[in-house]
């Protein structure tokens, strides 16, 4: 099975959504106090960052 580009977009946004998802749910735990989760999910978005920048440039690489 061959992905077009519209399939990886439509991947990379279902994937970008459940982090956020995700990210929300660190920030917002009842087990860590508000800062501490906070700062944990900040440095979660700081790593998918750099991994979707590493993603694009990866896929910009094989066009």
């Amino acid at each position: 099975m061959v992905l077009t580009r519209g399939d990886m977009d439509k991947k990379i946004i279902e994937a970008a959504n459940y982090l956020k998802k995700k990210v929300v749910e660190m920030e917002n735990s009842e087990n860590t106090g508000i800062g501490e989760g906070r700062q944990r999910a900040h440095i979660k978005l700081e790593e998918l960052k750099g991994v979707f920048s590493y993603f694009e440039k990866d896929l910009k690489n094989r066009e």
